[in-house]
């Protein structure tokens, strides 16, 4: 007959380990979350404290690649004319824009003539209808101009996102030269990304609480899981790539 006192210490003792061991891995894993957040916050300083010009800025048309810029476009958005007018003023030589609409219809459209009227210096297409390819509305929009586009240098932005005049020339220099023609010994970058900064236009509970959220906890997750490389962790507003022939 089993001894009913041995049988209860024993049961307090796997209790006790049970505990134990959750108590470690609870404090790994708080341990792992500090470690990440103060990665993002060295990450965000080194990166971004300092914004320098880049050569590319200034450089001629004949010795940049050209950029086809596409934002595709529904309705109005909070601040749409100045979110679009930061890609007419960017401090590049070689770009066009495309600006996408389902029809003729859409609100936008009167921004985006006005637009391209006061800054008939730059390449700028209005591109009127969608193709279904998908269940995505926002990859509808912007298939033709894909298709139309004249360089393999792509920049998708988002309607409500607006970049400063220098952001062009920075992404394609980080962007470097196409595969084929990379110096040897250089990493070879596939896409670059921007890191969303939010702020506030209406003075709302829901508008505060994603503006805390994103320039906070998520800019910081975010810079830091892209620094350990254990995955890939992109937002899809802004993204700077190179279509394959």
């Amino acid at each position: 007959m089993t001894d009913p006192l041995t049988s209860t210490e024993g049961n307090g003792q796997q209790t006790s380990t049970l505990k134990l061991v959750l108590a470690i891995a609870c404090l790994v894993w708080y341990g792992v979350l500090w470690f990440l957040g103060l990665l993002g916050c060295f990450n965000a300083r080194k990166r971004y404290r300092l914004r320098p010009r880049s050569p590319l800025a200034s450089a001629p048309a004949s010795s940049v690649p050209g950029v086809s810029i596409i934002r595709p476009l529904k309705g109005l958005d909070v601040n749409l004319y100045e979110n679009l007018e930061s890609t007419f003023c960017q401090e590049y030589a070689k770009y066009e824009i495309f600006l996408c609409v389902g029809d003729d219809q859409d609100q936008a459209l009167p921004i985006v003539r006005e637009l391209i009227a006061k800054h008939p210096a730059v390449n700028a297409h209005i591109i009127i209808g969608e193709e279904n390819v998908g269940v995505n509305p926002k990859v509808n929009n912007l298939t033709r101009a894909y298709r139309e586009a004249a360089y393999d240098i792509l920049w998708v932005i988002d309607s409500n996102i607006s970049v400063d005049p220098g952001t062009l020339a920075r992404s394609v220099d980080a962007l470097g030269p196409p595969p084929t023609a990379s110096p040897s010994g250089r990493r070879r970058i596939a896409l670059v990304h921007h890191v969303p900064f939010a702020f506030m236009t209406e003075p709302s509970l829901g508008a505060r609480i994603e503006e805390a959220f994103l320039n906070t906890n998520h800019a910081k997750m975010y810079l830091a899981i892209n620094a350990v490389a254990v995955d890939s962790c992109v937002v899809g507003k802004s993204n700077l790539y190179r279509r394959l022939p």
